[in-house]
């Protein structure tokens, strides 16, 4: 058996719990090969692969073995040996929604195809594989030149399938019902939206519609639309595609896959950034970027591998005209220098800093000139940070159990996110926000909504879904700009009274329950 120490790493690495399928897997690939399990179905030119390795004792793979062409939503265990067949989990909605098993011929192009479970998906290739291999041994007895090693071959799968045999197969996920369908074949899965597609034939202008839904409150239409231009993208044209899906994927409080966008950014090149002059600039290492450092505009480092360079003091110095900063699993000192730059918008994912924490240095409290700022698994937000332009936050997978004072205190903010935090309680100091456009509070532990919403006019979009809810306050009907509401995942959903005061109270807004 598989300890629950693995498998909470890999739930931490990936994102999303592992179904008892890959450990079943695991436990046959034990059986078949003790020594090189990886390698347990090297006959039938299969490895596996992601997850599999950690089992074997390795460390997380740092690009968690996905290929360039898969969707953010497939998470690959396993491939093989001919036109880039992979298998791996399609996961929707992490930490809600089956994983699924699919397989995928990534040089035959899209549709990816739909399974059950790994078990199902290994035991018929091994089938279908040996019935191949009996017919090239039959055809060479009958020209009475039997092929030894073919039939080697043969005993092995049989000895293979024998072993699958022995462990009971696991139940089938149930498949998630998508709203729509995408032309990589997995659907979108969502509360329905306004998912009319787009007749844009061209992947740049599907991305122009999707950020338009998106800001429309329309997440499940936007994904469809952004899905579809990441098919059509070849991998090295993919950034603008992956930058509004993760703002969708945030959108939706789906973590997990914005983490696997960063990690296909790392894959790609796994290099340093930076746009100067308003162009992006590609640079393969910070020396080559410090060429022309005193024009960089915006600096974007994704999951850098082991030893490259990082800035260091004097390179944040020299960067004068430095005005965006997206950090994305890098561990670096981020010194006063850093504190003194004008930047208008700071995104940090997955960080360490100083001695190794997550915690948030100090002197990024003298930056008072962000207006955009994104704190993803950082720790010990500070709240006398002073940030009288800021209009955008997010907040996601930290320790802080109340909102930041520095935030209740931003009127000019018109979009606010914050989730998988222990918030229980919001303050009454919400209703300060004068500006709110969009406000998504999934995923928290949120118990009571402060009655203050006939405070928020100008409120389009809200998402309290996944919290602890029961009842919504009156002050709710008074939104009169309110177009979307999202309210799924709380006790409430399973109230009738309780549902149908809340479609009384938002006649004309599109509600989503699950």
């Amino acid at each position: 058996m598989v300890a629950a120490a693995i498998k909470a790493t890999l739930e931490r690495a990936w994102g999303f719990a592992f179904p008892d399928d890959l450990f079943i897997v695991w436990e046959i690939a034990k059986a078949v090969d003790r020594k090189h399990p990886l390698d347990a179905f090297y006959d039938i030119g299969v490895r596996l692969e992601g997850p599999f390795r950690v089992l074997a004792g390795a460390k997380v793979p740092e690009d968690r073995d996905r290929w360039a062409s898969d969707p953010p939503e497939l998470f690959t265990v396993a491939s093989g040996d001919t036109d880039g067949l992979h298998w791996g989990y399609v996961v929707h909605e992490p930490g809600k929604s089956e994983p699924v098993c699919a397989h995928f011929f990534s040089r035959d192009g899209y549709p990816i195809i739909l399974g059950t479970t790994l078990y199902e998906a290994l035991r018929k290739w091994l089938a279908d594989v040996l019935k191949e291999k009996r017919s090239e041994l039959a055809q060479t007895e009958r020209v009475g030149e039997p092929d030894p090693e073919l039939r080697s071959e043969v005993a092995s799968i049989q000895r293979s399938l024998a072993v699958f045999a022995k462990h009971k197969a696991p139940p089938k996920p149930k498949r998630p019902k998508p709203i729509a369908m995408t032309l990589d074949g997995l659907g979108v899965v969502c509360a329905k939206s306004e998912n009319a597609p787009s007749t844009e034939r061209h992947p740049e202008k599907k991305l122009s519609v999707a950020r338009r839904m998106l800001e429309g409150g329309a997440p499940g239409g936007a994904l469809k639309i952004a899905r579809d231009a990441y098919a059509l993208l070849p991998p090295k044209d993919q950034a603008p595609a992956r930058a509004l899906l993760a703002d969708i994927y945030r959108a939706l409080s789906r973590p997990a896959l914005i983490r696997a966008l960063g990690v296909r950014d790392a894959e790609l090149k796994k290099e340093l950034r930076a746009k100067t002059s308003g162009k992006p600039r590609r640079c393969r290492s910070l020396d080559e970027a410090l060429e022309d450092l005193a024009s960089v505009q915006t600096l974007a480092i994704s999951y850098p591998p082991k030893g490259a360079p990082v800035p260091r003091a004097e390179h944040w110095a020299a960067m004068k005209k430095l005005e965006h900063v997206t950090l994305r699993g890098i561990e670096i000192d981020l010194p006063a220098s850093f504190g003194r730059l004008r930047l208008s918008s700071l995104e940090l994912f997955d960080c360490r800093f100083g001695n190794g924490t997550r915690s948030l240095p100090r002197g990024l409290t003298k930056m008072h000139t962000i207006d955009t700022l994104t704190l993803d698994r950082v720790r010990d937000i500070p709240d006398d940070w002073e940030l009288p332009k800021l209009q955008r936050v997010e907040i996601h997978e930290t320790n802080t159990d109340v909102i930041p004072s520095f935030v209740l205190r931003a009127k000019t903010l018109t979009n606010l996110g914050i989730g998988e935090t222990a918030i229980a309680q919001l303050p009454g100091a919400l209703g300060m926000l004068t500006r709110l456009r969009y406000l998504n509070l999934s995923r928290n532990r949120i118990r009571d909504l402060p009655d203050v919403f006939d405070r928020l006019p100008k409120l389009t979009s809200l998402w309290i879904d996944h919290n602890r809810l029961e009842r919504l306050p009156d002050s709710l009907g008074s939104l009169r700009a309110l177009k979307f509401l999202s309210v799924g995942g709380n006790p409430l959903v399973h109230d009738k009274a309780e549902r149908a005061r809340i479609k009384r109270l938002l006649p004309k807004v599109k509600i989503y329950w699950t």
